[in-house]
């Protein structure tokens, strides 16, 4: 269980920082980011 949360949270951390990149490559005039 403990091992399944653990992963839960890497892959949260991943697409949060994915989508993050993504979109501060795609419009890089933007200060902010909205999710």
């Amino acid at each position: 269980m403990a091992m399944f949360r653990w992963l839960y949270l890497v892959l949260a951390i991943n697409i949060r920082a994915g989508v993050h990149i993504a979109v501060t490559s795609r419009f890089p005039h933007q200060n902010h980011v909205v999710v």
